[in-house]
């Protein structure tokens, strides 16, 4: 199951809305690789390229949320470093066991989930700033 951009999701700042969206392209892809078992290889290569690019955007997000003081900023450094955190977990798991069905299904609920509900509620309320 892809996850769909939605207006639901816009922040009103177009490079956040951008990388969003990105975002969400990689976590799809990443999930068409593990379900159609494209190899470890190229989860792995998914897995460094969206860790990479999410602790940028992070930064990025997390910068603009201080300076146009957004009330969620501090929720939203604290959701980030929980992802992050997560994020590594589920890679330290697809690199000691490789992609399995159970880590498949795992991080297509789990990231799949955090990833809409984060910014549908935190990072949307950039869009009331």
């Amino acid at each position: 199951m892809a996850v769909q951009w939605t207006q639901s999701m816009t922040t009103g700042v177009e490079v956040l809305d951008k990388q969003h969206q990105v975002l969400i392209a990689k976590l799809n892809e990443l999930v068409d690789a593990m379900q159609s078992r494209a190899g470890d290889a190229k989860v792995r290569e998914i897995l460094a390229f969206t860790a990479t690019y999410a602790v940028k955007h992070f930064a990025l997000e997390e910068s603009h949320m201080a300076q146009v003081n957004c009330p969620v900023a501090a929720q939203n450094k604290q959701a980030h470093a929980q992802f992050l955190k997560r994020f590594g977990e589920i890679k330290a798991k697809v690199d000691a066991e490789g992609v399995t069905a159970t880590t498949s299904i795992e991080t297509m609920r789990e990231l799949s989930n955090w990833i809409t509900n984060h910014i549908r509620t935190i990072d949307a309320t950039l869009a009331k700033k």
